[in-house]
């Protein structure tokens, strides 16, 4: 009966510890997350500004292939 009880107290603080560092990493990944949401956000405020009177030009220049030249999936139809 001792040895069942210091069993069953074993794997209740191995759950316990565990569940604390599952949220301690949890915490860690979401304020990370969040922290870097921020940050990207304004970098890209700064990075998408558009100059008044700004043209985008484009040179279309060669051709357009509408299919692969070659099978990448190797499927013999």
């Amino acid at each position: 009966m001792k040895q069942f009880f210091g069993g069953c107290l074993g794997a209740l603080t191995g759950v316990i510890i565990g569940v604390i560092l599952l949220f301690i990493v949890l915490f860690a990944v979401i304020t990370t997350s969040i922290s870097d949401a921020i940050e990207s956000k304004a970098s890209k405020i700064s990075a998408t500004e558009i100059i008044d009177k700004s043209v985008l030009k484009i040179e279309l220049k060669g051709s357009v292939q509408e299919t692969a030249t070659r099978d990448i999936w190797n499927f013999d139809f």
